[in-house]
This record gives structure tokens, C-alpha cells and sequence, in this order.
């Protein structure tokens, strides 16, 4: 002991570039996005902007419903991929001084948040352009985007065993996952797009979607409290 603190080697403190708590989480995904960034990635954000101006744009049934299953399979696998990452190193993710609640919430916010710009991004565009952009697809966009991704982090922890994890080997979203996803995103969506066809305007349309985006956050609580659940208590 003596000899280490003569070699100023004694009681070594780590020090992380940013404060305690959730602000770990924000900095450890902004080294992991300069880090790991790839042109695979890229892509996968491109496809997901194209997708998303093509949801803004439909306005028939059919369209709307196989563009909204696309769009759907791209969130499940581009907004929960970091949360994946973080499994594949379960002996260390699993020690850390947080809740799965936040664990998870932090993982999926900046892809969350990522999505959701762009298909603000997307009708603002489209908008400006002339294009009759879809309203209602904006505004529920976050709800949609976050019942998607939750729904697919529970999938993944509901395949997820700890032997795998341990090997470094987390389970992706499965059909399951997929399917779920999509039901319930995809009721809120088509509840408002449903009511929007019963010529509301004005005031009645804007509290008909609000209506539709508390509906679906509502979703994505109980998605995310599952999700947690199974985070917390895998085996």
C-alpha cells in the first residue's frame, strides 16, 4: 500500500465526464453513436425517413395499412437496437445502479425521439412542398413510435434467458413481438383516422387525435411497465 501511494497509484477514483444519474445514460449514448455509427446505420435511418414520408402522404386505407406494417417493422428494429447492444454485455448492464424503468426508457429515448423528428421532418417537407400531408400521423407519431418500440423491448426480453445473455447472445424481436406491435400502435391510429373520415374539422379534429395520442401513450405505460417487469426478473 505504501509503495502504490508513493507511485501516486493508491486509491483510484474513476471520473466520468459528465454528472451522476440518468446523465450517464445520455453520455454513454452520444460515445456509442460516435462509436459505433456504420453506413448499415445510416440506411436504416434513411429507409426510415423514406417510410416515413410515405406515411404522411397515405391517405387510403390499403396504402396506409401495408406502409404502416413497414414502417412498423423498421421502428421495431432500428429504435430498440441500442438497448439490444447493451444486453450483449448483460454481466455489467445488470449491476447497474438503476431501475429497469430507466434502464430502459433512457436506452430507447434518443431513437425514440430520432424517429419521431423525422416524421415531423417529413411532413414539414411535404407541407411545404404542396403535398397533402396527413396531420393526424404527426401528432400521434410520438404515442405510435413509442407503443412500437416498448412493445418490441418486451418481446425481446420475453426470449431473452440469462445463459444466452451471459454468452453475449440477446434475443431480437420475434413474429410475436411484431404483431403485437402493430395491433395495438395501429389502434389509436386507426380509431383517429376512422373519426377523421366523419368530416371533423377545426377544434373537433385537433381533441379527436389528442384523444388518439393519449390513447396510445396510455399503451405505452402498460408496455413499459411490462417490459421492466421482465427486465427485472429474467431467468
Amino acid at each position: 500500500m505504501q509503495t502504490g501511494q508513493g507511485l501516486h497509484i493508491g486509491n483510484l477514483v474513476s471520473h466520468l465526464p459528465t454528472p451522476g444519474g440518468l446523465w450517464i445514460f445520455v453520455w454513454k449514448g452520444w460515445l456509442q453513436s460516435r462509436r459505433r455509427l456504420s453506413m448499415r446505420d445510416v440506411i436504416s435511418w434513411l429507409a426510415l425517413f423514406g417510410v416515413s414520408v410515405g406515411m404522411v402522404l397515405a391517405h387510403s386505407w390499403v396504402t396506409m395499412i401495408w406502409i404502416f406494417i413497414l414502417w412498423g417493422v423498421l421502428i421495431g428494429q432500428v429504435c430498440p437496437k441500442r438497448f439490444v447492444s447493451d444486453l450483449s454485455l448483460w454481466a455489467l448492464f445488470r449491476q447497474l445502479p438503476f431501475s429497469g424503468q430507466l434502464i430502459l426508457i433512457a436506452d430507447i429515448a434518443s431513437s425514440v425521439i430520432g424517429a419521431t423528428l423525422l416524421i415531423w421532418l417529413a411532413y414539414g417537407l411535404c407541407s411545404l412542398i404542396g403535398w397533402q400531408a396527413n396531420l393526424l400521423v404527426a401528432i400521434l407519431a410520438p404515442g405510435v413510435i413509442l407503443c412500437l418500440t416498448l412493445t418490441a423491448a418486451f418481446d425481446i426480453m420475453r426470449l431473452s434467458k440469462s445463459d444466452a445473455l451471459l454468452a453475449g447472445n440477446p434475443a431480437n424481436m420475434g413474429a410475436v413481438g411484431l404483431y403485437l406491435g402493430l395491433i395495438l400502435a395501429g389502434m389509436p391510429l386507426a380509431l383517429v383516422t376512422w373519426l377523421s373520415g366523419w368530416t371533423l374539422t377545426g377544434s373537433t379534429l385537433w381533441i379527436s387525435s389528442f384523444i388518439g395520442l393519449f390513447i396510445s401513450l396510455g399503451i405505452a405505460y402498460i408496455m413499459w411497465r411490462l417490459a421492466a417487469s421482465r427486465f427485472e426478473n429474467i431467468k
